[in-house]
């Protein structure tokens, strides 16, 4: 079936194949500091497979004019015609499953790296540095943070929603950009801190709604990207406290 402008065919090839981090997951956890550094250095590649797959499902979201939960139905309660349905629901089922799956992948690097550092403090930190992982960051984040800016608002299609941002969390950190060193929004400007296709750890503090209503702060990996269709490599607006 030809596709109307607007539209994209996101069938499954070989440059975009679906990641799939069961065998790694359900594997045993290696103990041992050699054997826990070389599986870490797998699963830090295979993220960047999972951050590639994402942005190439985000790419048809916003191909088709709609983001992660956005209506497909007109104002009569019928399907879009001018959308690519089934293209949509794909990118969309599978954009949940690889946020599911890069949350358990970066989960289990972070275990993994503790078992090397208690064999080998020197190595294991070697390795973590080389990778820039976030997850070597959440085992030796400080414990408490103060935000230093606010999600003002979040793009539908965009790499923000894509990795979770929502409007009104507010910003504890991004990348190495924190209260103390944040000289305001202009340090996200600097060069280096923001680059197309480079996961950047942003640590956001959130009130969740139920059951208790309390604060809580949530590691997000944002990956810009100038392909998503939108404006910026971020599609959000950040705004200084």
């Amino acid at each position: 079936m030809a596709l109307t402008p607007g539209q994209v065919d996101i069938h499954p090839d070989s440059k975009h194949a679906e990641v799939d981090v069961t065998p790694y997951l359900s594997a045993p956890l290696p103990t041992e500091p050699a054997a826990a550094r070389a599986e870490a250095l797998k699963l830090i590649d295979l993220s960047k497979e999972v951050d590639d797959e994402l942005q190439h499902h985000q790419a048809t979201l916003a191909s088709n004019g709609v983001g992660q939960s956005s209506s497909l139905l007109d104002a009569e309660g019928f399907p879009l015609a001018d959308k690519d349905l089934v293209s949509i629901r794909t990118a969309r089922h599978r954009i949940a499953v690889l946020h599911n799956d890069n949350k358990a992948v970066r989960q289990r690097i972070e275990k993994l790296l503790q078992h090397a550092i208690n064999g080998d403090p020197a190595a294991a930190h070697a390795t973590a540095t080389a990778a820039g992982t976030a997850t070597h960051h959440e085992a030796h984040r400080e414990p408490a943070r103060e935000p230093f800016a606010r999600v003002d608002s979040v793009s539908p299609g965009s790499p923000a929603e894509a990795a979770g941002l929502h409007a009104g969390d507010l910003v504890l950190r991004f990348s190495t950009i924190d209260k103390p060193n944040s000289d305001g929004l202009r340090a996200l400007a600097r060069p280096g801190v923001v680059r197309d296709g480079e996961a950047i750890q942003v640590v956001v503090q959130r009130t969740i709604t139920a059951p208790s209503h309390r604060p809580e702060n949530i590691t997000l990996r944002l990956v810009p990207s100038s392909a998503w269709g939108g404006r910026g490599l971020l599609g959000c607006h950040i705004v200084p406290l």
